[in-house]
Order: C-alpha cells, then sequence, then structure tokens
C-alpha cells in the first residue's frame, strides 16, 4: 500500500485526502453551496477488499476533521457520521475510537455539550481496552472543553494539567486531535487570571492518570 498523504487545502478551494493508490477521496467546499453527495467524494472499487475499506473511511474522517477544522460544520460533520457508520460495520475499533473521539470534538464545537459528553465517554470505554492512550487523553481534554462550557474552567484547568503529565510521563507525545487541545487549553486560560489557572494546572498534573479520567468523567 503506498504511503498516506494529506493535501489539507488546494488552490481552488478542494481539500483532498489520498489514502493509497485504491482509494482517493475529495471535497469541493467553497463555503457557498452544499458539499457534494457521498458518492461523489469517494471512490472505491466495488471489490475493494476490507483493509482498502477500512484505509478510505479513515481518510474521509480525516478529510472531515480538516473541514470542522476550518469551520465548515455543514460539511464535515455529516462526513463524520457517514464514515463512522462505514466503520461499525467492519468492526475495526481501533478505526473506530479515532473518529468517535474527532465526532466529540465536533458536538463540542456545535455547542452541543451533551452530545460531545456522550461521544467522549464512548472514546474512553474503547480506548481503556485498547491501550490507544492519544484517543483517551484527547477524550479527557474534550471533556476539560466541556467543563469550560459548563462554566467549570478551574476543573478545565486541572484536567489539561493532568493531561500534560500523562503525555510526559507515558511518552505518548502529542495527542490525537492536538489542534483542539490547543484551542482548549487558550480559552481556559482566558477564563482564569494567571494565578489561577496556574494552580490548577499544577494541581492537575499531581493526578494518576486513572484518577483524572475518572474527574473527568464526573463532567459528563
Amino acid at each position: 500500500m503506498a504511503s498516506e498523504r494529506i493535501v489539507s487545502q488546494a488552490p481552488s478551494g478542494s481539500v483532498e485526502v489520498a489514502a493509497n493508490d485504491a482509494v482517493q477521496i475529495q471535497v469541493m467546499s467553497d463555503h457557498r453551496g452544499a458539499p457534494p453527495h457521498p458518492s461523489e467524494r469517494i471512490r472505491v472499487g466495488e471489490d475493494a477488499p476490507e483493509a482498502t475499506m477500512l484505509t478510505a473511511q479513515a481518510a474521509q474522517a480525516a478529510l472531515a476533521d480538516k473541514l470542522v477544522l476550518l469551520g465548515d460544520l455543514a460539511a464535515g460533520v455529516p462526513m463524520l457520521d457517514e464514515a463512522l457508520l462505514r466503520l461499525r460495520q467492519v468492526s475495526s475499533e481501533w478505526f473506530v475510537v479515532t473518529v468517535v473521539v474527532e465526532r466529540g470534538q465536533a458536538a463540542l464545537l456545535q455547542g452541543d455539550l451533551s452530545g460531545a459528553a456522550r461521544w467522549f465517554v464512548e472514546t474512553i470505554d474503547l480506548a481503556r481496552p485498547l491501550q490507544h492512550m492519544r484517543s483517551l487523553l484527547s477524550a479527557v481534554t474534550g471533556l476539560a472543553g466541556i467543563a469550560l462550557g459548563l462554566g467549570q474552567p478551574a476543573r478545565a484547568a486541572r484536567l489539561l494539567g493532568a493531561v500534560e503529565v500523562a503525555q510526559e510521563t507515558l511518552g505518548v507525545g502529542q495527542i490525537s486531535l492536538a489542534h483542539y487541545a490547543k484551542r482548549v487549553t487558550a480559552d481556559t486560560r482566558a477564563a482564569l487570571d494567571a494565578a489561577t489557572f496556574a494552580r490548577a494546572w499544577s494541581g492537575g498534573r499531581q493526578l494518576p492518570l486513572p484518577e483524572a479520567v475518572a474527574e473527568a468523567l464526573t463532567v459528563a
């Protein structure tokens, strides 16, 4: 299989992800008209093996996340839902968990706090047995975003501090969807004075990961 490549934005205003030689996904999104029908944005051979189908849906989800990040929720969210539905049908939990957490972040951007909470709880439920730590920590970050949305910025900062120390301890490096984490962190910092933010963040860094996850789940 050829290596994956992602081009986030082409000169024409299109966003394209080419997953491999058998799969190509393309969306034309100029933010003026309706997004194309799914049949116009994904092409997979009729006899494609399951591995190719998995790659296709994972690539579509990656593209959808790019659109969500660019602010095109109208195009990105239905694409995420479609990719997630197809991934569930082929029962690949490793792929599913990465899309579930993306869906949670999209719901958070939509202002749907209860919906986002459900997606993040599902992410944690899937990620723990898989030891998919990048997605688990991304879900905790998402729940920090929900805490912020509920008027609990100190708790949000505490959870973000816990995520940071878990990254360091586990050697995870960058968590999944780190771009959303940066946004939540900036918004949380802006909601608190510097001393309060630093105190809450430092307190979160003292939390073992299981305790941080348990606290995050109370937000949901």
